[in-house]
């Protein structure tokens, strides 16, 4: 059962580095206009572009559908799991070991581990980002920003670098409340529509939240005890 989850999550990595949804270059069309299909930011006024790019960003979230999952499974699919704070974000142009297509190095201060040899920092990657005047969005991919606090599933490629197990469904937000960390994922583990988890009103927790002690409880048991 973990060979055939590993084997799913790999190719679904797979298919996330092929799936360019969107690319802004600076090329002109013929007629020296920006094309419709090919802008250029750095051509268009700055208020449309930041229009195009708010609109690019979210389309992702309501049209992507995941397969139903858990925690128990991402345990299993995972290779490190840990809590901490966003510390640095990197937008390069390939990924670890060539792979084709704009990709995001992040860093992550470890405050607990929760499966995994035991590290100050890890550095993970994620399909996707803006460098320039290009921009890819990977349908389901998990975005991290500096200063998140998060709590990740990471999967380790067979050249070795780190990616989020179930793309989006990698992530969750930490959050303080009542003294205690809550763990909340960032799109919903049932399958359906992923979407921007959004806190909830006047200090009320998002859906599917659960504390972190909980969360870790049910790792270990998932994992056997590793």
């Amino acid at each position: 059962m973990l060979g055939r989850e590993r084997t799913e999550d790999t190719m679904e990595a797979g298919r996330a580095g092929r799936a360019v949804v969107a690319s802004v270059r600076g090329r002109e069309g013929a007629q020296g206009k920006p094309r419709l299909d090919d802008c250029s930011i750095r051509r268009v006024p700055r208020r449309l572009a930041m229009a195009f790019v708010l609109a690019a960003l979210a389309t992702p979230a309501r049209a992507t559908s995941f397969e139903p999952t858990s925690v128990e499974r991402l345990a299993r699919q995972s290779d490190v799991i840990a809590v901490g704070r966003v510390i640095e974000t990197q937008v390069v142009a390939q990924g670890p070991a060539g792979l084709p297509g704009i990709h995001t190095r992040v860093e992550l201060a470890v405050e607990e581990m929760l499966a995994g040899v035991p590290v100050s920092v890890v550095t993970f990657w994620v399909h996707g980002g803006t460098l320039g005047d290009r921009m890819r969005v990977v349908p389901g991919q998990a975005r991290f920003s500096r200063g998140e606090r998060v709590l990740v599933f990471l999967f380790r490629t067979p050249a070795g670098a780190l990616f989020p197990a179930g793309m989006a469904r990698g992530k969750w937000l930490v959050l303080e409340q009542g003294g205690r960390r809550w763990a909340a994922p960032t799109v919903p583990l049932d399958g359906g529509h992923g979407a921007a988890l959004v806190p909830g009103v006047l200090g009320a927790l998002p859906p599917g939240a659960v504390t972190v002690e909980e969360l870790a409880a049910r790792v270990r048991a998932a994992r056997g005890g590793r």
